[in-house]
């Protein structure tokens, strides 16, 4: 898995992925994410002082089209419930 950064990324490729349980890790969005695409990256932003994550993340994949395709797959899947 590789690491998020803001250096040469396709804008046009990456989703938000909101309301998250704090169960849900970047490797567990990885693995369900690159069932319907070429994942690149996966970041959540977290807390500065616990670390948590914010219930949020960016899943960054190779082209628009793959991400376009994991938003209508991948819309009303749940996670723990959410």
């Amino acid at each position: 898995m590789q690491n998020f950064s803001l250096i040469e990324k396709n804008e046009e490729a990456i989703i938000l992925v909101s309301n998250l349980d704090q169960k849900v890790t970047e490797e567990l969005l990885w693995e369900l994410f690159v069932q319907v695409g070429s994942v690149m990256s996966v970041y959540f932003p977290r807390d500065k002082v616990t670390g948590d994550h914010l219930g949020y993340g960016f899943v960054e994949f190779r082209t628009a089209i793959d991400a376009d395709y994991a938003i209508r797959i991948m819309h009303q899947i749940k996670l723990y419930n959410r």
